[in-house]
């Protein structure tokens, strides 16, 4: 008989019988008894999912220092594949002291967003422009919910604006400069097979980090050139 099952009994039968004479013929220690029924374990079993989920909450915090606990839940719902209460989670922030890291200096820009930020008005090489097929692409990034909505992939795809052909496409856990790049090397094969130079075509997007980082902008306007 485990323990669960014990205590059970010994609830069942306790009234108009002595509680130790209960415990005693059950082999269940005083102890025991008054910590189960002060919810003693369930509150051993919080402690532990709570600690099971720090490293995952200290992650996001690292990467994302200046997320409040309302952007950093879908993420943490994504990492763990299950909801995350919003309560609970403020809760461990404090109690972890996780919501002094948000408070750091944030890094200075880089070299990118100051070029962006004083040339801004003046980059949107697609105003205007009457574009022939292969000659100018446009791309972002969508979500796609599974798992009923607990979880959620990224898309990123690359669209011929004159003919809507896609050209490449990638799909994964990150919305990441990884993806964006396994997408636009899908384009260069696909230019390549119709015997299409990718140099010289416009690529038209927002300013997300991943088509502001250096990687990125190497890839499209440095490797090929």
């Amino acid at each position: 008989m485990t323990l669960d099952e014990k205590l059970e009994l010994i609830q069942e039968h306790q009234n108009g019988r002595s509680l130790n004479a209960c415990l005693q013929a059950l082999d269940v220690s005083k102890g025991t008894w008054h910590y189960r029924m002060r919810g003693g374990s369930r509150q051993a079993e919080r402690e532990a999912m709570d600690q099971a989920l720090k490293p995952k909450v200290v992650k996001i915090v690292v990467a994302h220092p200046d997320y409040g606990y309302r952007r950093m839940k879908p993420d943490l719902e994504t990492d763990i594949g299950e909801a995350v209460n919003h309560k609970r989670l403020r809760r461990l922030l404090n109690q972890w002291d996780l919501a002094l890291h948000r408070t750091v200096i944030r890094p200075k820009p880089s070299q990118v967003a100051r070029i962006l930020r004083q040339a801004k008005g003046h980059l949107n090489l697609a105003v205007g422009l009457d574009p022939g097929p292969l000659e100018l692409l446009s791309t972002d990034f969508s979500e796609i919910p599974f798992d009923g909505g607990n979880r959620k992939a990224h898309l990123i795809a690359m669209v011929d604006v004159a003919s809507d052909w896609v050209p490449g496409w990638a799909v994964g856990l990150s919305k990441d400069t990884t993806l964006a790049l396994e997408c636009w090397e899908d384009v260069v094969a696909a230019y390549g097979g119709f015997g299409h130079d990718v140099a010289g075509i416009v690529v038209h997007s927002d300013q997300d980090p991943v088509f502001t980082s250096y990687d990125w902008l190497g890839a499209l306007v440095v490797n090929s050139a």
